[in-house]
């Protein structure tokens, strides 16, 4: 085929007649294969010991776009799924949650990956903050305070108490 498209480069034979002569047969041979392939033949599974907590059928482990998942052997009449991996725990800080003071501060991250400070009595108490909160309270207003890269500041916009990191030891 190369040798094909330097003689079209060249001018000694017509492109339109070459791609035909390649296109027609591939085209015929495409179509057979997906005539000889059934998609349920390339998509493996593994049957685990569980059973749908929907309807009863096994479990089983699925390969998606994203890698491995569990989901129910009678898909797509039933559409239970979940993952294979094991939820993460939150890293919980030994902070009191600043709003409703009853649980503790927890460390999560977003779909996109970026960490965030939450209240680890969600959805009770809505509180979050993208600032790690440190567990005092600001001198001037009452606010909390949060930690950035190089200070300690208040976490109320209308106040402007910050003072530099470097000295808070």
């Amino acid at each position: 085929m190369e040798d094909k498209l330097d003689e079209i480069a060249q001018g000694k034979r017509n492109w339109q007649d070459t791609i035909k002569d390649f296109y027609l047969p591939f085209k015929q041979n495409l179509e057979q294969k997906y005539q000889e392939i059934n998609k349920d033949d390339l998509i493996t599974t593994k049957e685990i010991d569980e059973k749908c907590p929907l309807c009863g059928s096994k479990l089983v482990i699925r390969y998606g776009k994203y890698g491995q998942f569990i989901s129910c052997s009678n898909w797509p009449q039933c559409k239970y799924k979940r993952s294979l991996k094991p939820k993460e725990e939150p890293e919980i800080l030994d902070i009191t949650c600043p709003k409703c003071h009853e649980g503790k501060i927890v460390v999560k991250k977003n779909k996109r990956g970026q960490v965030f400070y939450a209240c680890s009595r969600w959805p009770d108490c809505d509180f979050t903050s993208s600032l790690k909160p440190t567990g005092d309270n600001c001198p001037l207003c009452g606010s909390y305070l949060v930690e950035t890269k190089t200070s300690i500041k208040c976490s109320n916009k209308k106040c402007n108490y910050e003072i530099p990191k470097n000295n808070t030891n």
